[in-house]
């Protein structure tokens, strides 16, 4: 049993505690209601038990340049990471294909497609994409969209 007093006495208030074991438990709850699929950990939930987290998750989704960093520091494998979200401007994009074998990425938009095409294409990297489909809002593809990527795609032998 935690002594949270003793805690909070050594270090004040705010303090967080973690509870790992509790923790992993719920994780491999989770893996036995959800069998056959991967558990996927939003770095943005909380970046201070990722690497507590490594060998029970399948992947980390990483929506930031700022978590990206965050995950380097923390040496979490770049085969565990996926590249996700709205902001992938062309700096870090180049930093992750050129540093990292980060084979994961996904497309929320046209202009993400033509980055990661552009960038696995001159730096000759095999990348995997997921294609966010949108539901009518500002984030995704639509479906014109999606039928011209996959249709006029001359990197189909780069970008699966």
């Amino acid at each position: 049993m935690t002594d949270y007093n003793s805690i909070i006495k050594k270090y004040g208030t705010p303090t967080y505690v973690y509870d790992s074991n509790n923790l992993l438990d719920r994780i491999n709850y989770l893996k036995k209601k959800l069998v056959g699929n991967d558990l996927v950990y939003a770095i943005k939930a909380n970046t201070f038990i990722a690497k507590e987290l490594e060998s029970s998750v399948e992947r980390f989704e990483i929506c930031s340049p700022g978590e990206y960093h965050i995950c380097k520091q923390l040496h979490i494998s770049p085969s565990k990471m996926v590249i996700s979200g709205v902001y992938k401007d062309e700096d870090t994009i180049k930093e992750i294909i050129t540093t990292s074998d980060v084979l994961r990425y996904t497309i929320e938009s046209i202009n993400q497609y033509e980055l990661l095409s552009k960038l696995s294409k001159k730096y000759e990297k095999v990348i995997h994409v997921l294609i966010r489909l949108t539901s009518g809002n500002q984030f995704g593809v639509n479906e014109d969209e999606l039928k011209n990527i996959i249709k006029n795609n001359e990197l189909l032998n780069v970008i699966r």
